[in-house]
């Protein structure tokens, strides 16, 4: 028999071994280091239990997890998180709902992570159902609970179920919550309630990016063009500085809106002056940008030179410049254009292309 001191010092060992082998899955690794807690005798312990099941859920042994668990004499809600977690992400929900049903306790953070997984797998009916019953059962939510809700309801189209979530949120003092705003607000501008999603934007009291952002990009998608310019304008004297998905939703904007020099000014900003380097959404919106102005040969000129990022047969960039010379009437430019596309590659992309090549073929 190891001394008491050698044990304590073995069981410490078990303890940062099961952390390391979970942290990098060495499955291997770590049923040794179950054998040896097998026969120290601390099968039934707690914590080594726990760590066992999570390491296991991780490596993907669900059986393994589960008979760590069920060798625990005493569990606690922590047992019970870990076993729903190493069901859900070894794809086994529906054991992993049964388990939550079972617990004898159910703190926020057992019904956090049952939303999260329901809404990870898609499952969103489900977690808004699970949400609901959080609230009857008089669990406060907190703000990840909201956002797991409002984006489940903003997927599936719920207005009404939204409408509640959002009027719980203002009664819990979390619209106003940096997060939980900001998901409201692209939940409502999705919807196309923009006049509500003014009023969410509005609440929220630190505004970083990412509310500016939502609200920008709810604005172009919704047709408002000079109005999410005009609210770019605005962050930008905040203080809140813009990442790419903001120019993409501020380009689009400009291109909807015929705000030609405004795009073109904020293209070249945006690596001088952000920081922010152009990715192929941002060059397709100034293909775009440039035909809806008329200025084909800039297009078409701007679309060559930006060929090393988006490929030479992007179908999204062609349909737009094609979509131009057909909108303006520059068929033999189209045709031109048809020429050079010929043995390009866009049946795995989109038949836009195809269409737009077929009308200017036809055009006199």
């Amino acid at each position: 028999m190891l001394a008491k001191r050698e044990r304590r010092e073995v069981y410490n060992q078990c303890i940062q071994r099961l952390q390391e082998c979970a942290n990098a899955r060495a499955l291997g690794d770590g049923k040794r280091a179950h054998e040896l807690i097998q026969q120290s005798g601390w099968i039934h312990d707690r914590l080594l239990g726990n760590l066992l099941i999570r390491m296991y859920g991780i490596c993907g042994c669900l059986t393994d997890a589960i008979a760590a668990f069920d060798a625990i004499r005493e569990r606690n809600v922590y047992s019970w998180n870990l076993i729903v977690a190493a069901n859900a992400q070894n794809g086994q929900l529906h054991h992993a709902a049964a388990l939550f049903d079972r617990m004898p306790q159910r703190d926020l953070f057992a019904w956090n992570a049952m939303i999260g997984i329901f809404c990870q797998a898609s499952h969103l009916e489900e977690a808004k159902s699970r949400f609901r019953s959080m609230d009857l059962e008089g669990v406060r939510a907190d703000a990840r609970s909201f956002v797991a809700a409002v984006e489940a309801s903003a997927i599936t189209a719920d207005s009404s179920r939204l409408e509640t979530i959002h009027a719980l949120a203002v009664e819990c003092g979390l619209d106003s919550h940096t997060i939980v705003g900001t998901s409201i607000v692209d939940a409502l501008c999705k919807r196309g309630s923009l006049a509500h999603a003014w009023i969410a934007f509005a609440k929220i009291s630190s505004r970083p990016r990412i509310p500016w952002s939502a609200m920008v990009g709810g604005l172009a998608r919704n047709g408002y063009s000079r109005e999410s310019v005009a609210l770019f304008r605005e962050m930008l004297a905040y203080g809140a500085a813009p990442d790419a998905v903001t120019f993409v939703s501020v380009l689009a904007a400009c291109s909807h809106g015929g705000m030609l020099r405004d795009g073109v000014g904020y293209f070249v900003a945006m690596p001088l002056d952000f920081g922010v380097s152009p990715t192929v959404d941002h060059y397709r919106c100034v293909v775009d940008l440039l035909g809806r102005a008329g200025l084909l040969g800039e297009a078409e000129e701007f679309l060559e030179e930006a060929m090393p990022v988006l490929g030479r047969e992007d179908s999204v960039a062609w349909t737009s410049l094609l979509g131009s010379c057909w909108s303006h009437g520059e068929v033999e430019r189209g045709k031109r254009l048809g020429e050079l596309a010929v043995g390009f590659n866009w049946e795995e992309q989109s038949s836009s292309p195809f269409v737009l090549l077929s009308h200017l073929s036809c055009s006199d």
